[in-house]
């Protein structure tokens, strides 16, 4: 899940942490990668590992799902207690809306049932309205 509310954020694909500090072709004038070794302007990601977590980082953008080497840190690296917090917020947080979408999912289908339940009764009551008024009307007038 992306946390970051970024559509360009997200995590690699292989979930590493990438310990080279820059392996790059191309770079701006104050030292921020611009192009990857595929030719590609670079993307900022997030990394969601533990050890990296929330970090952005730039990057390939990669094609078809596969990256070159281009990597370079954007934020500086987390301190030991974030490092401890945020993995387990995530984790709460991630629980919660698997929760949330289980209530949803469940209260989606009783709602269905219940639409069901009432389509029938209002069928027995239609039905059952059109046997009192078969009753009702003199046999010489019905067809």
């Amino acid at each position: 899940m992306n946390r970051s509310g970024s559509n360009q954020s997200a995590s690699r694909s292989n979930g590493s942490s990438h310990t080279n500090p820059m392996e790059y072709t191309s770079t701006g004038e104050s030292g921020v990668v611009r192009t990857c070794l595929c030719g590609f302007e670079v993307v900022v990601r997030t990394s969601w590992t533990n050890s990296n977590p929330g970090r952005r980082f730039r990057g390939c953008p990669g094609d078809n799902g596969s990256y070159c080497r281009v990597f370079q840190w954007v934020d500086p690296p987390m301190c030991r207690r974030a490092k401890e917090i945020i993995p387990d917020l995530l984790s709460r947080i991630n629980d919660q809306e698997r929760q949330l979408n289980e209530y949803r999912q469940s209260n989606f289908k009783k709602a269905a049932l219940e639409s069901k339940l009432l389509t029938y009764r209002l069928m027995a009551v239609v039905v059952g309205s059109d046997v009192y008024l078969r009753n009702m009307i003199p046999s010489f007038l019905r067809c």
